[in-house]
């Protein structure tokens, strides 16, 4: 059986956050990943296991936010279930902005088609330029 490659993942992962599809996204995850926010200051800093992850999707969801992902730029490594991915969401609606920037740099190891681990650094909202 062929599996996506952790970069085909990440990918996923940007196109049904800009599609607004957020209640499959916890499915591009295994049961027992782990997934760590170094940044949050709320109850999304580590988030243990799909169920928690399936939550945390669906929390955001209900905020009405939208966020639309630039092309990733993905960083290879030696490691086959290594990727590194920066990019930036553009949102609209949240965080007491109308519209609003985040960067994001993805750490990700990928088993089979599954995130198993991830860090996930996004910086603080900022209004965009004109």
């Amino acid at each position: 059986m062929t599996h996506p490659t952790p970069a085909e993942v990440m990918q996923k992962l940007a196109d049904g956050i800009s599609a607004d599809r957020w209640q499959e996204l916890h499915l591009l995850y295994a049961p027992d990943t782990v997934v760590r926010h170094p940044i949050a200051r709320d109850r999304s800093a580590r988030l243990e296991g799909r169920a928690a992850l399936k939550e945390h999707f669906e929390r955001f969801f209900a905020t009405g936010v939208k966020l639309r992902a630039t092309p990733i730029r993905f960083i290879e490594t030696t490691d086959p279930e290594l990727i590194v991915g920066t990019f930036t969401y553009h949102g609209e609606n949240g965080f007491g902005m109308d519209r609003f920037d985040l960067e994001a740099c993805f750490i990700w190891h990928v088993r089979d088609g599954l995130v198993v681990d991830s860090i996930d650094y996004l910086s603080p909202p900022v209004a965009p330029r004109d």
